[in-house]
């Protein structure tokens, strides 16, 4: 099964992008500012939200543990992804 991608309105607290990797328990959301072009800018938010199969919980996590609106999206795959403190 092949990665679902979206692209959504660039408004400021809304997810632009969503991805799916297969295996069907994770999301991502990439939260951008305003004017973000690619998701190559480093202008992004990005959001991991898990659904543990064993619990049921679903777990939030950012990249890199925070809310900072300065990495690119396209990097997704490559952050550590921690709960806010």
């Amino acid at each position: 099964m092949a990665s679902k991608f979206n692209l959504f309105s660039l408004y400021a607290e809304q997810p632009i992008v969503t991805l799916e990797p297969p295996g069907g328990n994770v999301q991502y959301l990439g939260f951008a500012e305003l004017g973000t072009k690619t998701l190559d800018d480093a202008k992004f938010s990005i959001l991991r939200i898990t659904e543990d199969e064993d619990t049921g919980m679903t777990l939030y996590q950012w990249a890199n543990g925070r809310r900072d609106y300065d990495l690119p999206f396209s990097g997704y795959a490559d952050y550590e992804y921690l709960f806010l403190t």
